[in-house]
């Protein structure tokens, strides 16, 4: 029966010992109950299918058709998304158990298209210029995504791609590039015939032949084709010769072409412009258009009835009408020398000369008509003004130049103002004509309404006591008032020298209530907040938040502290006094440990009433050695130092000690309640033999098993990696589990140094199946994820170098074609590399001449782009401006070619004033591009007589004596000009010119003298 027993006890021990799983080998296999039996892989004590342990007892695996679901974490070693069981990378879960998506890279067979989760292709990347679309789709013409991962000629390369069928538009359906010549009507064609016949109908560039195709078709009409736009030469954009009275202005030929044949309008019959003199009268215009006439007779005479101006004669006409008018300087403004009734201008007459300026003879500053001195304009033509003497009578009171006195000084100080206004207090300007008691006397005046600044509203200067205060002044200015109350009461609002009362001042208000607002109990003029009267000035008073010390312990109104509140548990009671243990006050607000904590507070200082003299409950527990204890650690727990009985532990009282560690004095490993050797439990209360389950002296471990693969070797010494032996107790994601054990230390193996299984991501590369390995998920260093060694071209861009390393890569497409943006040796495509980069660039001559057919920027060179192409541009400043140094057609501008520069200043080289392009020098623009004026030595054709710049004559010589005035109109006897070019006896000369042609005035009307 015994043996029975122990046997039992045994048994349970080594199911259970130390909460290790061991292999039970003479029991039949029960999985689930915790325990490794024979054909079982593990046993975690459960049947859940999910964890690392499945329901059968065997350790999980991507691939035993179970779904583990214990692990969260995708980046754990062991983590499934699906498990199916096979080892098929092409239906929804690949073999890695992980739910097949697209972009992995494996192609998902068994799903029709149109299925959610079909792929047509599976090529690993979001490209979506490639063979396969970022959405698993096959890429084909007219998806609308531009294929760039083919060269010209491969089937399936595309120019372009927009979606669409149509072959109208700028991309075929077959997505190359519509053309002229690809018999396609593309955008800007006019026909495609899809051949370069020039003579079928539809020219080589995909137009349709019409007028100005620069051949004339007879058959149709046409007598003429020049092949320009241009209107006003020989042949006009109809293709019709040109001819006076077609309605077609050619140029150098006629001045103008109207269509019709009448001498009354514009144009006259002969194809040239109507002027005024040339005999025939306008009927075309209303008066007010240009070119109006009234009248025309074909001469030069001004004085006679029809002036050379075609406008019948009239005062204002600018024209001296014989016998009817005294001037007539060609205006109707009544303000000149010449009135608009054609009579000479005087002071009086009504009418304000505005020619003259102020200090010349006849200047008039107004001109009222009369003589009255009181109204706003003097008899001497001079605005009446404040100040001149003279008040003026004809304005009321609000009305503006209003004077109530003009006494005619500049002086601001007696009873007329310099604005001509009454003297008065608050007019801003102190009297200084009166005396102190005379009406209007002033010691100031501010000219403001203020009362509360440096002078009062009566003129007088503001005092302190005067019951206004200044508020004018800020405090340290000189005169600044916080208060005024007129009075010198120093117990109110306002004290002495206009301030005002403060707490604090040593005057205390007694023009106060206790509830209103400034009131003061006491103020005893300082500020120090321990004594009777606060700096608040309220009488102090135990329980305000203020210790007084003017006051002696035994004093009346002394405080030991004063804490502000009614709370007698606190460090100061209500009395204002320190609190203290024997005071009879239990203080509540500590803790245990914090200096002053109180248990009880029986008012006395006896011990062994229940409450010590530190204020502590009396008791084994309570942490105080009290009478009749050896010990009291203030706990109740058996496993320390103190039992409960507060009496010291000792080895052999059946309580195994918890508070101390292997090595320290009094340690126990077990204690029996005895102090018997041999039991299991030594009388040093330590645990005996290797293999009893006891760490005896010269054990690493003692697991009481004979099993070599666990935590414990036979030989109670720890497992270690690289010991040889695989464990097997500890399973996958657990301290110490390992895959295998070599017993090397040799990481280029199957089996690396840490007992891992090697594999790809490991950072050891393994002999013959890795080209490398670092340990890493990056494929952007020299060691790709699948641990091959990176190149240029491996698809991958390496970050881990940078130039000049001849290895560095700033881009890797995997391809080695050079028209993509990726070149062959892992190089961006960019301007200038030599290699037309298809989409972006034109063209790519690979040099930096900026000024050659290829600009710098790989665009085919044209006219403003802004590049000099040389032997083609004369110049190229690429801003679009027509009217600089370079022309929009990149010609150098020059004076001519009817383009005026407005990029130059007047004393700039080349500053044109005009430039109208047509070579003529008799117009308003001469052919060095500046304005034509009278005196250039060059006489205008281009305007008629009656134009206020028309020249009859410009000899250019300044000379005002010859036959052609500096005016630039041609000497007559009666202009008041002699000539002298003429000698006496010759025809038209002139003894004298009085500007007349009138005689019996000592000059006769052929300027001779009578």
């Amino acid at each position: 029966m015994l043996n029975r027993l122990v046997g039992t006890f045994l048994a349970f021990a080594l199911l259970s010992c130390g909460g290790e799983q061991v292999v039970v080998l003479d029991r039949e296999a029960s999985c689930g109950n915790g325990t490794v039996e024979v054909g079982e892989g593990c046993d975690d004590g459960n049947l859940a299918p999910g964890d690392e342990c499945t329901a059968s007892c065997q350790v999980a695996y991507c691939g035993d058709q179970v779904l583990r679901n214990d692990i969260t974490q995708p980046n754990v070693e062991g983590f499934e998304e699906c498990d199916d069981g096979n080892d098929s990378d092409n239906d929804a879960c690949t073999t890695g158990c992980r739910t097949a998506v697209c972009g992995d890279g494996y192609v998902r067979l068994g799903l029709s298209e149109g299925e959610p989760g079909y792929e047509g292709c599976d090529d690993a990347n979001e490209e979506n210029s490639d063979g396969c679309l970022s959405g698993c789709r096959r890429a084909q013409c007219g998806d609308g995504i531009l294929r760039m991962d083919l060269a010209f000629g491969e089937e399936g390369y595309e120019e372009c791609d927009d979606g669409n069928q149509a072959n109208e538009d700028a991309c075929l359906a077959n997505c190359l590039r519509n053309t002229c010549g690809d018999g396609f009507l593309g955008p800007n064609e006019a026909c495609d015939d899809g051949n370069d016949n020039e003579e079928d109908g539809c020219s080589r560039d995909c137009q349709l032949p019409d007028c100005g195709d620069g051949i004339t078709q007879e058959v149709a009409g046409e007598t003429c084709d020049d092949g320009n736009d241009i209107d006003t030469d020989g042949c006009t954009n109809r293709c019709q010769l040109a001819a006076c009275g077609d309605g077609l202005l050619f140029g150098e030929v006629e001045e103008c072409d109207d269509g019709n044949d009448s001498n009354e309008d514009a144009c006259v019959a002969d194809c040239q412009f109507a002027r005024c003199g040339d005999g025939f009268h306008r009927q075309d215009l209303i008066e007010g258009q240009e070119g109006f006439e009234s009248c025309d007779d074909g001469n030069e005479d001004n004085g006679d009835d029809c002036p050379e101006t075609c406008r019948l004669a009239h005062c204002g006409d600018g024209f001296l009408h014989r016998v009817v008018e005294a001037c007539d300087d060609g205006n109707d403004d009544p303000q000149d020398a010449c009135t608009s009734m054609c009579a000479e201008a005087r002071c009086g007459d009504g009418f304000h000369r505005q020619d003259i300026d102020f200090g010349e003879e006849g200047f008039e500053a107004c001109d009222d008509g009369n003589e009255s001195e009181d109204d706003a304009c003097l008899s001497t033509c001079r605005i009446a003004s404040c100040g001149d003497g003279f008040r003026r009578a004809d304005l009321q009171v609000d009305e503006p130049g209003f004077e109530a006195c003009d006494d005619g000084n500049p002086f601001n100080g007696d009873g007329c103002t310099v604005m001509c206004e009454i003297a008065r207090c608050g007019d801003g300007f102190r009297r200084q004509d009166r005396l102190a008691g005379q009406d209007g006397y002033e010691v100031c005046d501010d000219g403001n309404n203020v009362e509360a600044d440096a002078c009062l509203n009566n003129c007088r200067p503001a005092e302190c006591g005067d019951g206004v205060r200044r508020a004018d002044l800020g405090p340290g200015d000189l005169g600044y008032e916080e208060c005024d109350d007129g009075d010198d009461d120093l117990f109110d609002g306002c004290v002495r020298f206009c301030r005002a009362a403060r707490c604090g001042d040593g005057h205390r208000r007694r023009d106060l209530e206790a509830h209103e607002d400034g009131y003061e109990a006491c103020d005893d003029g300082d500020d120090d907040n321990t004594d009777h009267c606060l700096a608040s000035c309220q009488e102090a008073r135990c329980g305000d938040g203020v210790t007084r010390r003017d006051r002696f312990i035994g004093q009346e109104g002394y405080e030991g502290c004063d804490d502000g509140n009614l709370v007698d548990g606190d460090e100061c009671t209500n009395d204002c006094g320190l609190a203290r243990c024997g005071d009879g006050v239990l203080r509540l607000q500590l803790i245990p440990g914090q200096p002053g904590y109180e248990e009880c507070d029986d008012g006395n200082d006896l011990p062994g009433d229940g409450c010590s003299r530190t204020c502590i409950v009396e008791g084994c527990g309570n942490g105080i050695i009290d009478p009749g204890e050896s010990c009291d650690d203030g706990n109740l727990g058996e496993l320390d130092a103190c039992l409960n009985d507060c009496s010291p532990a000792y080895c052999g009282d059946g309580h195994l000690r918890e508070d101390l560690l292997p090595g320290d004095f009094d340690y126990e490993s077990c204690d029996d309640g005895n102090q018997n050797d041999g039991d299991g439990c030594s009388s040093f209360c330590r645990l005996e033999g290797c293999g009893n389950g006891i760490q005896d002296p010269g054990e690493e471990c003692d697991d009481r098993n004979q099993t070599n693969e666990d935590g414990c070797t036979n030989a109670c010494q720890l497992a270690v990696c690289g010991d040889g032996v695989r464990r097997l107790d500890v399973l996958l994601g657990m301290p110490g589990y390992e895959a295998c054990d070599d017993g090397n230390a040799d990481n280029d193996d199957g089996c690396v140094g840490n007992c891992v299984l090697a594999r790809c991501g490991d950072g050891f590369t393994r002999d013959g199946v890795e080209g490398c390995d670092d340990a890493n998920f990056d494929d952007s260093d020299a060691c790709l994820t699948d641990c091959r060694e990176a190149h240029c071209g491996d698809g991958f861009v390496r970050r881990d170098l940078a130039a000049p390393d001849p290895e560095a890569e700033l881009c890797d497409d995997g391809n080695q074609r050079e028209t993509d943006a990726c070149l062959s040796n892992c190089r961006p495509a960019s301007c200038g590399d030599g290699e037309i980069w298809l989409n972006n660039e034109n063209c790519d001559d690979g040099n930096a001449n900026d000024n050659d057919a290829c600009t710098n920027r790989c665009n085919d060179a044209f006219c403003g782009d802004g590049s000099l192409w040389n032997g083609q541009e004369d110049c190229d400043d690429g801003d679009g401006i027509n009217t600089n140094a370079c022309l929009n057609n990149c010609q150098v501008a020059e004076c001519g070619d009817g383009i005026l520069r407005e990029d130059l200043l007047e004393h700039e080289a080349g500053y044109e004033v005009c430039d109208d392009g047509d070579g003529d020098d008799a117009d308003y623009c001469l052919n060095n591009c500046q304005r034509a004026e009278c005196g250039d030595g060059v006489r205008r054709a281009d305007l008629a007589d009656d134009h206020p710049d028309y020249e009859a004559c410009d000899d250019g010589d300044g000379i005002n004596t010859n036959a052609c005035l500096n005016s630039c109109r041609q000497a007559r006897c009666g202009d008041g000009i002699v000539r002298q070019d003429i000698e006496l006896g010759e025809m038209h000369h002139e003894a004298c010119d009085d500007g007349d042609v009138w005689d019996g005035d000592g000059c006769s009307a052929t300027c001779q003298v009578e």
